[in-house]
């Protein structure tokens, strides 16, 4: 699939495609092809520590409620979110929390946990990396799949991760934190 950059010259008052007009023009936008990249979304390909337990799992079900959503994996570790989330696979952005129930055009809008799920069903985590900056967290796949958890607030949490009698909590501004958890012995 292509990708273009969009390019738009106005001039004068008048923004138009023909560049024959007399006014100086004055680039606002061009169109011209990019090249996907063959890189990883991965910055740091090494797993966090938090997030380990999660290797060589796979997701089990996906939930929205209300603004939450619920990521559980095998052996019990979950991910609830109330902040965006996106679906990413070789070819670029799959599906994100924002798509969810838009129709886009489509006989039906689109069900972001079901995209999700069938995108990642046989698929098993390879890492789990924690931005230290940001507090984004980056779950790889196999077969270049990754599901990543945006921090977009100086000051809300956004991600929480449960496993094993812990919790680590993705804190405004990004950085985490972790703490026992008390729903889990």
């Amino acid at each position: 699939m292509a990708a273009f950059v969009l390019h738009i010259v106005q001039y004068g008052n008048t923004s138009v495609v023909n560049k024959d007009a007399e006014a100086t023009p004055t680039i606002l936008f061009m169109i011209h092809p990019v090249r996907r990249l063959a890189t990883s979304p991965v910055k740091h390909s090494k797993s966090s520590p938090d997030c380990e337990s999660l290797i060589g799992l796979s997701l089990q079900s996906l939930d929205k409620r209300d603004d939450s959503w619920f990521f559980i994996f095998a052996d019990g570790l979950s991910i609830v979110t109330e902040s965006p989330w996106r679906f990413v696979t070789a070819e670029g952005i799959c599906v994100t929390s924002e798509d969810h129930g838009h129709p886009f055009g489509l006989p039906a809008p689109v069900d972001a946990a079901a995209r999700m799920l069938s995108g990642t069903a046989e698929q098993t985590i390879l890492s789990a990396a924690i931005d230290p900056l940001i507090g984004d967290l980056t779950i790889e796949f196999t077969n270049q799949i990754y599901l990543q958890f945006l921090q977009l607030s100086c000051g809300y949490e956004s991600w929480r991760f449960y496993a094993a009698g812990t919790q680590t909590i993705c804190m405004g501004g990004g950085g985490t934190a972790r703490f026992p958890n008390p729903n889990v012995p």
